[in-house]
């Protein structure tokens, strides 16, 4: 919800968001941050799949380990709604094509940040130092697509692929 309220009031521009979540979590107790910080992982870890890496690799390129860090946290920006149509099915990251630029922009990656950077902040401690997260990350799950293979891009993403120009038949 805070996550929504956040977008909400930027206007949807992430850096703006990340701004008054920032604010937020400032005025907060370190409790607070650390509930916020659980729930996020809960959140990101959802769309940590393979899956997902796959469909961003197709909208947005080559996508490395630390940009789908950033992927993810841009995915968890845009709310409960989109995060649960994108897990349920990948292809739906075709609905944040209008926002990709802002994937790409580094404001993300302050976004996935936050957390630490403000731990910082209202502890005086270094993030090293943070406690570490009740959730478990194992790395990606899931199948993943072979993306040199268009016929199967196009099959498992049919609305990303068409985005990104691959609609037409191989040959």
């Amino acid at each position: 919800m805070l996550i929504e309220q956040a977008r909400q009031e930027s206007g949807g521009v992430l850096e703006r968001q990340t701004q008054l979540l920032r604010e937020h979590l400032l005025g907060g107790s370190v409790e607070k941050l650390l509930e916020f910080r659980d729930r996020w992982d809960e959140v990101e870890e959802r769309v940590f799949t393979w899956p997902i890496w796959d469909a961003s690799c197709v909208l947005l390129g080559f996508v490395s380990d630390d940009f789908f860090s950033d992927i993810r946290a841009w995915i968890v920006s845009h709310g409960r709604a989109a995060v649960d149509r994108i897990v349920a099915d990948p292809d739906a990251l075709v609905t944040l094509v209008g926002d990709r630029q802002t994937a790409e922009s580094g404001a993300a990656e302050d976004l996935g940040m936050l957390v630490w950077s403000v731990w910082a902040e209202l502890t005086g401690v270094d993030a090293d130092e943070f406690p570490p997260s009740p959730v478990p990350s194992n790395g990606p799950t899931g199948d993943r697509t072979d993306l040199k293979n268009q016929e199967a891009v196009r099959a498992r993403f049919p609305r990303l692929a068409e985005a990104a120009g691959l609609a037409g038949s191989l040959g």
